[in-house]
Formats: structure tokens, C-alpha cells, sequence
């Protein structure tokens, strides 16, 4: 039950999010705060959801001198009385301030963090059917041609994927790299930014599928499950020491370009 909550709870605030990143009126600036705000009680993970959107709004161009850094003022109030909240509660309480999470107040080892972010990176890929994967490439190459345009829908939806999936992924890499965890990979954390994927994959096909002349990577040649004994292979060949002269070809069947 609380999956299906996290889940409709972390989608409207990744839709609120977007449309304060197209457009940043004071209203929507508040609104962004109060949902993460309401996230972070159904899910504490979700907290990310707030570096993202500051990132978003760095990276559209909006955090600049003059009139369009001032009409930021609410994002500005937002942030200087969450981190004194959190400074204030931190001081006070301690470890004890994270609640059931206080096993996360403790020192971090990178490589750890690097190395389990990149684990949920993979299950990210097998939880999305690898077929948005296949996708990335061109879509962002049409989104980002139209962000140029001066489309701020465009502008918003591939400013918000990159920080958030990120973020997320390094979160998650913390929480699973701590000795209580035992090992283990939460897909839990991220099915929340299936929605951005999606939206992303939308927009390419809403673009005409289009493809960029001579690109090495074509979805039309490489069908994620066309392709997958190709996927197992380049994965096991990462894990074994194998000569050029004796590495497989691709499998029959499979007409995926691997150009570097």
C-alpha cells in the first residue's frame, strides 16, 4: 500500500516540479516545497526530489542576474528555511533527527556508493524493459533540438530528467552501501522516475521518431529483445579476461551497432 502511495505522491510532485521549472510563478515556486515536503513524510528518499529542482532551474538559464533571479524570491525563502530547519534539527538531535534512518549517520566510502548507484543504474535498466534504454539517445537528441527552439516544455522535461535520476541513483547507492542493508537492491527508490522515461520517450515518438543521419545507434536495428544475448555477452565479457581473437561476434539475429 505504501508503494502505491510513494508512487502517485513522487509522480504529481515530478509533474509540479516540471511545470515550476517551465514556468517559475510564485505559485507553482510553493508549490514545489510543499509536495516534496509531503513526499519526504510518505518516503524520506524523495528529498532529492528538491536538489533536483534547484538543479532544473540552474540549467534552463533561469538563476540569472536581474529580474529573472528576483522572481525566484519564493524558491530563495523555500531554501533558507529548509536548511535552517534542518541545521536547527540537526543541531539539536543529532543522528536521532534521521528517525528510523539514523543507521545513516555515519562515514561513507565512495567507491561503495559509486559501485551500488551503478547496480541500481542496471536494475533501473531491467525495470524499464531495457526498451527506453534502446531510446535514450535519439530522444534526447529531439528533446534537446526543440529545447533549443525556445520550447520551455522541451526545456523543462530534459532539465528535470537528468538531476532527478541522478540524484536518485546516488541515493540510493548511500542507502544500499551501509552495512544494515545487507546487500540488497531497492527498486522501491527509483520506480518513481519511470514517469520521466516514459514522458521521454513519448515526446521522441510524438517528434516522428526522428534519427540523426549516420548515428551508429538505431532503435529500428536494435530491438531491445533482439538484442538482449547481446546485452548478456558485452556483460560477461566485462567480467572475463578474454583476447581480442577469441571475443564472440554479435549473435545471429542481432543487428545492433556498437559504435564507439
Amino acid at each position: 500500500m505504501t508503494d502505491s502511495l510513494a508512487y502517485f505522491v513522487a509522480s504529481v510532485a515530478l509533474y509540479l516540479v516540471v511545470l515550476a521549472v517551465e514556468r517559475p510563478t510564485w505559485r507553482r515556486q510553493l508549490a514545489v516545497p510543499a509536495i516534496v515536503a509531503l513526499a519526504y513524510l510518505v518516503r524520506p528518499q524523495f528529498v532529492v526530489l528538491y536538489p533536483a529542482y534547484l538543479l532544473a532551474l540552474a540549467t534552463t538559464g533561469a538563476v540569472r542576474p536581474g529580474k529573472r533571479l528576483a522572481r525566484l524570491w519564493p524558491t530563495a525563502v523555500s531554501l533558507a528555511l529548509g536548511m535552517l530547519g534542518a541545521v536547527a534539527l540537526v543541531a539539536r538531535r543529532g543522528a536521532d533527527s534521521l528517525g528510523d534512518y539514523a543507521f545513516l549517520w555515519r562515514s561513507y566510502d565512495l567507491g561503495g556508493v559509486l559501485r551500488w548507484s551503478e547496480y541500481h543504474a542496471a536494475d533501473l535498466t531491467l525495470y524499464l524493459g531495457l526498451i527506453p534504454i534502446v531510446l535514450l539517445p535519439p530522444a534526447l537528441v529531439a528533446v534537446h533540438r526543440r529545447a533549443k527552439n525556445a520550447s520551455r516544455p522541451h526545456a523543462a522535461v530534459l532539465a528535470v530528467f537528468w538531476p532527478t535520476t541522478v540524484l536518485a541513483l546516488l541515493a540510493a547507492g548511500i542507502y544500499a552501501s551501509t552495512p544494515a542493508v545487507q546487500d540488497r537492491l531497492y527498486d522501491r527508490y527509483l520506480f518513481f522516475l519511470v514517469p520521466l522515461w516514459l514522458v521521454l520517450g513519448a515526446v521522441w515518438l510524438h517528434e516522428g521518431a526522428p534519427r540523426g543521419r549516420g548515428a551508429p545507434w538505431r532503435p529500428e536495428r536494435c530491438s531491445s529483445w533482439a538484442c538482449w544475448p547481446r546485452f548478456r555477452s558485452i556483460a560477461s565479457s566485462s567480467t572475463t579476461r578474454r583476447s581480442s581473437s577469441t571475443r564472440p561476434g554479435p549473435p545471429s539475429g542481432c543487428s545492433c551497432s556498437s559504435g564507439r
